[in-house]
């Protein structure tokens, strides 16, 4: 469990950037623009699925931990999502949005190819269990 709200956004963004690389550009393009050395999230958005492991309360309890508190809940039963948003008491930090992807409302054939993809990464330690 994170112990330190910084380092945990700090490893999001790390994590982010390895996979999305232009998201670092794109931020250096903005801070530039905006002539602001620091750009500030006012939210970010997590998505996942409804598998114990991996799913909204695993994600969400870093949050808590770090004095984040539950503030809303959503049903997106068109796109099989069901959501949570936290808020911290310290206004300068952004809102937390994590969904997750109803597997089980999927066809099989989803369900198979999320359940085999979320075994590989844990069983190469990129997901803790």
């Amino acid at each position: 469990m994170h112990t330190d709200i910084n380092k945990l956004f700090q490893g999001l963004w790390d994590n982010y950037i390895q996979i999305t690389p232009s998201a670092n550009k794109i931020h250096q393009l903005l801070a530039d623009k905006t002539g602001e050395a620091e750009i500030i999230n006012d939210h970010i958005a997590l998505r996942t699925f409804n598998i114990e492991k991996v799913g909204l309360e695993k994600l969400a309890a870093h949050f808590l931990a770090l004095g984040y508190k539950e503030c809303g809940e959503y049903h997106f039963e068109a796109k099989k999502l069901y959501a949570k948003h936290y808020e911290h008491s310290d206004l300068t930090l952004p809102k937390v949005f994590i969904s997750e992807l109803l597997v089980d409302k999927c066809s099989a054939e989803l369900q198979t190819i999320v359940n085999d993809m979320i075994t590989e990464l844990i069983a190469s330690s990129k997901v803790r269990a």
